[in-house]
């Protein structure tokens, strides 16, 4: 591969400060969570937006998708060591793989390097109009994997100061932690643990006794009538509660959302509330039903309740299901 780097205005410039022992020194093991999180977080980038713009990819570009992806990488073009700053830029080497749908890498990949300065280097990154924005563009996994390296490793620590800038003379920008759990549960929604399994799923017909007793110790089954293996895990997703602010909300009964499958994508609805979450596979489709509720009843729970009517009636309707303590 021959290397060529893009031009030094199209780069970000960063810079760290920290102190060790008193004296203003650079922890290695600081800079290296740093510059791994940033690459995470542009490889990220680089995905979530393919994925918008090829939404249903042929065999073909897959291929050529998944190529592009393990080729996004950020390198150091420049170390100024008297003041400690590093000029990132992307990796823009011409890659023997053979593109034939993806024919215009030249001028994508330093547009897509823009975008990621745009997105994450932006000093408004903590503000409800820039959540709002971001949140519409990327679903909830996909802001998990561009901001949560760049948050862990920079953003929420005591051990280091972070800056950037667009230009070497002017590395005066930061970003500033927040203590609104709204709006960072809207930015970077909770992960929730996967599934260390993979199971089957079936639907299966009893002949019971009382309906409860299907979900005690002593079920009295008297016959299995059917059972059904199912092409995908369409069964309702339920929940009786959920971690929100470091709390457990309760629901006066158990939330029932119907699942489907529409154009490959798992679909998670619960029309009273107005949500409606679609991923790839079940687990992140439920992790993102989870977050857009969270975020639904941070703002229930802060009182900011819109004089929009069609607002209000969704509160009143959550405030049914929320059960009181």
């Amino acid at each position: 591969m021959q290397t060529s780097f893009i031009q030094p205005e199209n780069a970000i410039y960063i810079s760290i400060k920290t102190v060790v022992k008193s004296q203003e020194l650079v922890d290695i093991n600081s800079l290296a969570k740093v510059l791994t999180a940033l690459n995470a977080s542009f490889q990220s980038l680089v995905q979530a937006e393919m994925n918008i713009r090829y939404s249903n990819p042929t065999s073909g570009l897959k291929k050529e998708l998944k190529q592009l992806f393990s080729e996004s990488r950020l390198l150091i073009a420049d170390f100024d060591f008297n003041r400690f700053t590093l000029t990132i830029v992307p990796d823009l080497s011409v890659s023997k793989f053979a593109y034939r749908k993806l024919n215009q890498l030249p001028e994508l990949k330093p547009e897509l390097f823009e975008l990621f300065s745009n997105t994450v280097f932006n000093t408004t990154v903590f503000t409800s109009a820039f959540a709002e924005q971001i949140s519409k563009k990327y679903n909830a996994k996909e802001r998990i994997a561009i901001f949560t390296p760049v948050y862990e490793a920079i953003i929420n620590q005591n051990d280091f100061v972070f800056y950037f800038g667009n230009e070497p003379s002017l590395i005066n920008n930061r970003w500033f932690n927040t203590d609104d759990k709204e709006l960072l549960t809207n930015l970077i929604p909770e992960q929730i643990k996967k599934t260390k399994e993979q199971v089957e799923t079936y639907y299966q017909y009893v002949k019971t006794g009382e309906e409860s007793d299907l979900f005690g110790k002593r079920s009295k089954y008297k016959k299995v009538l059917i059972k059904e293996a199912l092409q995908h895990d369409l069964y309702p997703y339920q929940l009786q509660k959920l971690r929100v602010n470091r709390k457990n909300v309760l629901f006066s009964k158990q939330l029932s959302a119907a699942v489907a499958v529409k154009d490959g994508l798992y679909q998670i609805s619960f029309p009273e509330l107005q949500i409606s979450e679609k991923n790839e596979n079940r687990i992140e489709a439920e992790k993102a039903f989870d977050a857009a509720l969270a975020v639904l009843i941070s703002r229930f729970e802060k009182g900011n309740w819109s004089t929009d009517q069609k607002t209000q009636t969704l509160f009143l309707k959550l405030k049914e299901l929320i059960a009181e303590g």
